[in-house]
């Protein structure tokens, strides 16, 4: 009989690790669309790491790179949400059916990313 540490599979609460690599892929087209090169940087290094340590058969740590990764895209979700809401305000004030606030003082309300 053997002793194992961590016995820990990585189908932890019914979460697969297809799973964890399809958000993975999402939240890196989230950073394209949204044009963010640091995120979408950080976001393709991170998928490289959760494949690695997925393919060493590390499953502590694959469970909280999967953890991490989850947070990663719910924060990419709420950078979509802001870029949304931006858009919307934008062209609401451009229309003039609210008052300049984002294109006051010769702003546009162009950004090269969010």
């Amino acid at each position: 009989m053997s002793l194992q540490l961590f016995s820990i599979s990585s189908d932890v609460m019914g979460i697969s690790p297809t799973f964890i690599f399809v958000m993975a892929i999402q939240a890196l087209a989230i950073a394209v669309i949204l044009r963010a090169k640091v995120m979408f940087l950080i976001q393709f290094a991170w998928l490289g790491g959760l494949y690695i340590i997925h393919e060493a058969a590390l499953e502590f740590l694959f469970i909280t790179g999967s953890v991490a990764q989850i947070l990663i895209t719910l924060f990419l979700i709420y950078r979509i949400k802001k870029a949304l809401d931006y858009n919307y305000l934008l062209v609401m004030e451009k229309t003039h059916q609210i008052p300049r606030n984002i294109t006051r003082n010769r702003n546009f309300g162009m950004k090269s990313s969010f």
